[in-house]
């Protein structure tokens, strides 16, 4: 008698456990808004420039110096990829914040009109598509 309360008190705790972790789901769940994707353009944030060069010289019998230079340079324009969302009544341009390594964005294939979850943590907003997640860093608000 005295396990058969003992087992029916520890189905009670694991089932009261089970419904408090479920709940706190819930909540974390209901903190995602709806948003959705309104365009995306490629912007300038930068550029990467590299150069070569070398220098040829002689010095002839009486100390003069004759000299050639050859030099190359080149730069190209970092693009980065800035996405219009609109989350209930405001419009934000978001940029895709990489954390610990370079994921791809959940973004970063989709078409203007895609629909998805955003919440926000400290100074950043997270999408959400399916089971994944990605940062974003707001760049301006409309």
């Amino acid at each position: 008698m005295k396990s058969t309360v003992s087992l029916w008190l520890c189905c009670i705790l694991v089932c009261g456990l089970a419904t408090s972790a479920f709940a706190k789901t819930k909540v974390q769940d209901s903190d995602y808004q709806d948003g959705v994707l309104v365009s995306f353009r490629t912007a300038a944030t930068g550029s990467s420039c590299s150069s070569t060069g070398s220098l040829k010289g002689s010095v002839d019998s009486g100390g003069d110096v004759a000299a050639t230079t050859d030099s190359n340079a080149s730069c190209q324009d970092i693009g980065s990829r800035l996405y219009t969302i609109k989350v209930a009544d405001n419009t934000f341009v978001i940029k895709h914040a990489p954390e610990n390594w370079n994921r791809k964005s959940v973004l970063s294939e989709q078409l203007p009109g895609f629909k998805f979850k955003v919440r926000t943590q400290k100074d950043k907003l997270y999408i959400k598509v399916g089971d994944r997640e990605s940062p974003f860093f707001i760049v301006g608000a409309q």
